[in-house]
């Protein structure tokens, strides 16, 4: 499903949130989220098993999206 997250730092972002699962195999929830910072498309996936529990799993991945930011070189410590 679509997650309509709001820009993240300002910037576009998109997620999906779907499962996934072969025939023995666990059930994965994944969540997928694009950033799109000028020229360049973040990536951020998150896979658990849906043994974990969806609700909790997704709570857990909605959190990190919370606190996700993106930051330039220079507002960073590598440059």
């Amino acid at each position: 499903s679509d997650l309509g997250l709001d820009p993240i730092s300002g910037q576009k972002t998109e997620g999906i949130r779907f499962s996934y699962s072969e025939a023995d195999d666990d059930t994965l929830l994944i969540t997928l989220i694009t950033i799109t910072a000028g020229k360049d498309t973040l990536v951020f996936e998150a896979v658990y098993p849906e043994r974990n529990g969806e609700d909790q799993v997704n709570a857990i991945v909605d959190g990190i999206i919370r606190t996700m930011q993106v930051i330039t070189m220079s507002e960073s410590n590598l440059g």
